[in-house]
């Protein structure tokens, strides 16, 4: 997300993987084919008022003026989603904290993804919509009352903790494989409280 920097995407590129993250703040970024002087770095916050509802594909760009990082880079104003954080007596919530989450929500996407990743500027924005998807997902690892209680463990030794996330990775897979055995054989039917077209039960959910 957009906490990771340059040294955590070359890590991940050490690694022989590809990645996909978010701009924001004081970083600074220019075309890929214009000369390095200070004047062609640009603010990635400069970018937002060239924003769109489609997604607008930037091209190759060079993020962070001390070291800088070859990216491909997406644009991408998104709709309004109508959320109000309200507070405990009913009213928009006026604390730092939360005005500072909104004022992070009511920005446009600026992506940088690996140059390796052929995706057009619409898949990239699809892919990044679904990182909460990976965040649900050591939620679900970490906690000891609705998840596989990963917290529990209290080890800081490397390789025990790659053996305890593999275990993780097969039980979830395993869980998928049944949940979608459970739909193809229509046993999610039997567990649904009314008839509906829609999923009532993630096929996670139908697995355990």
């Amino acid at each position: 997300d957009a906490g990771f920097r340059g040294p955590w995407f070359r890590a991940v590129e050490a690694m022989g993987w590809q990645w996909l993250g978010r701009l924001r703040n004081t970083t600074y970024l220019k075309p890929a084919d214009v000369s390095g002087e200070p004047s062609q770095w640009v603010a990635c916050k400069a970018m937002y008022e060239l924003a769109a509802r489609l997604p607008r594909d930037l091209g190759s760009m060079d993020i962070a003026r001390s070291k800088p990082l070859r990216a491909h880079v997406v644009l991408h104003g998104r709709s309004p989603q109508g959320r109000t954080h309200r507070n405990r007596q009913g009213v928009p919530a006026r604390n730092s904290n939360s005005r500072k989450n909104a004022k992070r929500e009511r920005e446009p996407w600026l992506l940088m993804a690996s140059p390796e990743l052929k995706l057009s500027a619409r898949q990239l924005v699809a892919l990044y919509a679904r990182r909460m998807q990976i965040e649900l997902s050591f939620r679900d690892l970490k906690s000891h009352r609705y998840g596989q209680a990963f917290e529990d463990s209290l080890t800081r030794k490397g390789p025990r903790i790659e053996v305890l996330l593999l275990l993780s990775a097969l039980a979830a897979f395993a869980t998928w494989l049944v949940g979608m055995a459970c739909e193809a054989s229509g046993i999610d039917q039997w567990l649904a409280p009314f008839r509906s077209k829609r999923r009532l039960y993630s096929v996670m959910r139908l697995g355990r």
